[in-house]
C-alpha cells in the first residue's frame, strides 16, 4: 500500500500553482432518490444519484499570487486541479470547476496571516493521472 505525505500536495488553477497552500480538502457525495413503492416490503430501490461536492483551501495570504489566490473570488468560478500525491507524471489529480462560496482572512498577533476559501463543486469531477 502506498502512502503519501501531505507536504507533497498541490493545488493548481489551470497551469498555475496556487501559492502558499497549507491544506485542502474536498468531499464528494451522492444523493439517491428512493423509488421503492408500498409493495416493496423487504427492500428499497433507488434511482440514479445526483452527485455534488464541496471543499476548502487554506494558505498563507499572498496578494502577489495573481494567477492563484487572487483568482479565487467569492461568487466566481475557477477550474481547480487538486493533487494530493504531489506534482509529477502518473500521479493522481482531481479536476473540476469550483464556485467560491466564501473567503476568510485570519490575522493573529505573532502569526502569519492566513486565507481560507470554501467552494462548491459545479459539474463533474474528473480523476486522472497527470501527464
Amino acid at each position: 500500500m502506498a502512502t503519501f505525505h501531505g507536504r507533497s500536495g498541490a493545488v493548481f488553477i489551470g497551469a498555475n500553482q496556487v501559492a502558499e497552500v497549507n491544506e485542502f480538502s474536498v468531499e464528494l457525495t451522492a444523493a439517491f432518490a428512493d423509488d421503492s413503492n408500498m409493495n416493496d416490503l423487504a427492500t428499497t430501490s433507488h434511482a440514479d444519484a445526483i452527485t455534488s461536492g464541496s471543499g476548502s483551501l487554506s494558505c498563507w495570504w499572498d496578494d502577489t499570487d495573481a494567477n492563484g489566490q487572487e483568482l479565487l473570488n467569492v461568487g466566481e468560478s475557477a477550474v481547480l486541479l487538486l493533487r494530493p500525491e504531489g506534482t509529477g507524471s502518473g500521479l493522481n489529480q482531481l479536476s473540476f470547476t469550483a464556485r467560491v462560496t466564501s473567503e476568510g482572512i485570519t490575522v493573529r498577533k505573532g502569526e502569519i496571516v492566513s486565507r481560507t476559501f470554501a467552494f462548491q463543486v459545479s459539474g463533474a469531477v474528473t480523476r486522472t493521472a497527470q501527464a
